[in-house]
């Protein structure tokens, strides 16, 4: 954690009502060293009345959520590092990614089973997880597509055969009528 309200001040993931809080806290905990917190009152516009009283465990916690801001906003930075330029499409590497989800969920599994709440073995859970290896999505891709386009084909088939069943019934009768009007329907189920 750090001690220093500079580097938490010099982020600009935090709020500046945060930041505002946190100077507050400072000088409160540093009652009677105006000089180590004075200059970023001013820097911020902050008056000397704006000050909490008594703050010293106030300060420490925004300490402490500060710099689990700035830790947590570099993870999420070092993941985007991590994951290859066309990363998101490749599913090993976003499992692999996602492994660390597994072993939070390892700490609580026993307790689940325990309780009912869960039936399954953990190594059920690792062989759903690691279902998807292997896949290749860009081919993926290409079905989908091709479906999306039988789809098209066949609901147009299907209109027209509709409209087709509707001459027929319009305008021919009889027993052949009737086949061809029952094959008709059997075709566009």
């Amino acid at each position: 954690m750090t001690t220093d309200p500079r580097t938490l001040i010099d982020d600009p993931n935090l709020s500046r009502e945060y930041k505002e809080q946190l100077l507050q806290a400072l000088a409160a905990s540093r009652e009677g060293d105006d000089a180590s917190w004075q200059p970023y009152f001013d820097e911020y516009g902050l008056d000397k009345r704006n000050r909490t009283p008594s703050a010293d465990q106030r300060y420490a916690a925004l300490l402490e959520h500060g710099s689990d801001a700035q830790t947590a906003n570099a993870s999420r930075n070092t993941l985007g590092e991590h994951l290859r330029p066309n990363g998101l499409n490749v599913p090993d590497d976003m499992l692999d990614l996602g492994a660390r989800g597994l072993e939070f969920f390892e700490l609580f599994h026993p307790a689940a089973r325990k309780l009912g709440f869960e039936s399954r073995e953990l190594t059920d859970n690792y062989a759903r997880f690691d279902a998807e290896r292997g896949m290749r999505l860009n081919i993926l891709a290409r079905d989908v597509d091709t479906l999306g386009h039988s789809l098209d084909t066949a609901r147009t088939e299907l209109v027209e055969n509709e409209r087709c069943v509707a001459a027929v019934r319009t305008g021919w009768s009889g027993v052949a009528a009737a086949a061809a009007i029952d094959a008709a329907d059997r075709q566009n189920v």
